[in-house]
């Protein structure tokens, strides 16, 4: 490798988020391990990202690549890699903070792999203001309680499994691997293109691993109590399109297997397909009844009907049919 190479090109995708990308871009400046280059890749065009690509000034090469139009975050990421000129690529988001040691805690990493092989590191959830009302209140401990598993599963060994491995936010893999696979599946615009690029890598023997000092900081700044219904719907599209377009039968969640799952879940579930604005409308009165009482018994509740019928809703436009559900309980 020639001086001027660089070890890793950290891709970072974007939109219309100027200023917490510069905050980004700034946390990347004081790594202890300097020998990378910078490519944001912007999902479309965007003025004040092109003003911030025009003005700022980097102690690191960083190099810009502005989609002509919208197309979700894994193409975004994809173009990012085509201009990538290291062996290592490592992706970032444009909320996040890298702790100083990140660059050189993946390449650390990569170099005692012995073979391709998927880098995660440790996850850190912060908030930009309180919480909103009781609602976000217990969607946020949900999502440290989600985490906390997530980290000790990874410590555990299990990122080969598919409910675990991701390729997305810090995560690195070296370039000549994501290539061979195509890269991220673009039609997954809004919801796990991550987990499934991870599934097929790991399919064609892929290692994962798991590299606690390589922590990056997300910066929350969305409702969560506003965003819940539209994840779920997504997650409803995606599964559909991963287990009856693609045939990743073994990458099947939860969520859709509760159509043949236990009662309780096979009643919520079938209530969502057949009867969404009754379950809405009970959610709804959940959600009142426990803002009120401040109750995480009933809002655990409203979570839960809330998810389930945006779920389904997904499912359902994505064009899955009960005839199509059924194989679910044959597979």
């Amino acid at each position: 490798m020639s001086a001027a190479t660089p070890a890793g090109s950290v891709i970072i995708p974007t939109w219309r988020r100027a200023s917490m990308l510069a905050c980004t871009l700034d946390d990347l400046t004081g790594q202890t391990r300097q020998d990378f280059e910078v490519i944001v890749a912007s999902d479309g065009e965007d003025d004040a990202t092109r003003a911030l690509a025009s003005s700022i000034s980097t102690a690191f090469p960083l190099r810009w690549r502005f989609l002509p139009t919208r197309e979700g975050p894994a193409t975004a990421r994809n173009r990012g890699v085509e201009l990538a000129s290291a062996e290592i690529v490592l992706f970032l988001d444009d909320d996040t903070s890298p702790a100083p040691t990140w660059v050189e805690a993946h390449l650390r990493a990569q170099a005692r792999a012995g073979r391709p092989t998927i880098v995660a590191g440790a996850l850190r959830e912060v908030y930009d203001r309180g919480p909103a009302n009781h609602a976000e209140r217990c969607l946020r401990r949900l999502a440290g309680r989600r985490l906390a598993a997530l980290h000790e599963a990874l410590a555990s060994g299990a990122g080969a499994r598919p409910d675990v491995a991701w390729v997305g936010l810090n995560t690195s893999l070296p370039r000549r691997t994501f290539l061979a696979a195509a890269g991220y599946d673009g039609a997954l615009r809004a919801a796990q293109e991550d987990a499934e690029l991870a599934f097929r890598l790991v399919g064609r023997g892929v290692g994962f691993v798991f590299e606690p000092a390589a922590e990056v900081v997300h910066r929350s700044s969305k409702r969560l109590d506003d965003a819940l219904a539209q994840l779920a719907y997504e997650l409803g599209r995606t599964d559909v399109y991963r287990y009856f377009r693609k045939g990743q039968r073994s990458s099947v969640s939860p969520n859709l297997l509760a159509w043949h799952g236990r009662w309780r879940d096979r009643l919520r579930a079938r209530a969502s397909w057949r009867a969404p604005r009754g379950v809405r409308a009970a959610a709804g009165a959940l959600r009142m009844a426990a803002e009120l009482a401040a109750s995480d018994r009933a809002m655990a509740r409203w979570v839960s009907l809330t998810f389930s019928a945006a779920y389904w809703r997904g499912v359902r436009e994505a064009g899955a049919r009960v005839v199509d559900l059924a194989q679910l309980g044959a597979d």
